[in-house]
């Protein structure tokens, strides 16, 4: 149980306090919660990265014969491929989603923010836990077969509840979105419908489809500008609020919808 216990202790404490680090040299970068789960997302990235390249280097040193090409392949396949997944990537982001409420839910109880940010720091050690110890290792058999049956099985769960707390940053992000549009920018410059289909990537994409199979790709590559002419306005209210730059993405709004007016008659 070993390395179960002193991967998540050594490991998931560095990346957490990297983040945090992070967040206090550029607190106003990082408004949402899923900005800062994409932060950890990527310092688990970079780990993992790191990570792998030793794996790899002491693989090839040890491998039986001569052939360097097939043990860096094989670490490929078993920790690109198969444990990538559901690797530090997504512990880091775990924990992250507890350290972007804690920082993000001013408004909240303290003792709230705090619970939130332990606990997911907690879930994220679990996952790592679960993934390095010994249970389940006889399942699937030996041989790299066998790895890889292994890690289908631990990662699916660790993958799973990742997905929901992404899932949750998503929808989140999205309300701040809208709410922001709400606050600043008139109906001329986005409608409620536009509203609506911004906060969602998979309605952004239909509405460009629908766009081009009615009118053509010209039609839907100035929706697309548009949608993220008004993002940027968006973001610039949110950081600057009903200034100057917000006036200027304005005009830049107008200037799309015309030009969607015009391919679309």
């Amino acid at each position: 149980m070993g390395p179960a216990l002193a991967g998540p202790i050594n490991e998931e404490t560095l990346k957490v306090l990297g983040l945090i680090l992070l967040i206090m040299i550029a607190r106003t970068q990082f408004r949402t919660i899923l900005s800062v789960v994409v932060l950890g997302a990527m310092i688990g990235l970079g780990f993992q990265i790191v990570e792998d390249l030793l794996y790899s280097v002491n693989t090839a040193i040890q491998f039986p014969n001569t052939n360097q090409v097939a043990p860096v392949a094989l670490m490929l396949l078993v920790r690109g491929i198969f444990s990538g997944i559901w690797s530090h990537a997504l512990y880091t982001s775990v924990a992250a989603f507890g350290i972007g409420y804690f920082f993000t839910r001013r408004h909240k109880p303290l003792v709230q923010r705090t619970a939130i940010a332990v606990g997911s720091f907690v879930l994220a050690w679990s996952m790592h836990f679960f993934w390095n110890s010994p249970w389940l290792q006889n399942v699937g058999g030996g041989g790299v077969s066998g790895i890889l049956v292994l890690s289908v099985v631990k990662g699916i769960p660790v993958l799973a509840l990742g997905y929901l707390l992404w899932r949750y940053a998503g929808q989140e992000e999205g309300s701040q979105l809208r709410a922001v549009a709400d606050h600043y920018i008139d109906d001329d410059l986005m409608t409620p419908e536009e509203r609506d289909s911004l906060t969602s990537l998979r309605e952004r994409r239909t509405l460009r489809k629908h766009m081009k199979k009615a009118h053509g790709r010209k039609a839907a590559w100035t929706l697309h500008r548009l949608q993220r002419a008004q993002l940027h306005m968006i973001r610039v209210c949110e950081e600057q609020g009903a200034g100057l730059p917000a006036a200027r993405a304005a005009q830049d709004i107008t200037a799309l919808r015309a030009n969607l007016a015009t391919a679309t008659s």
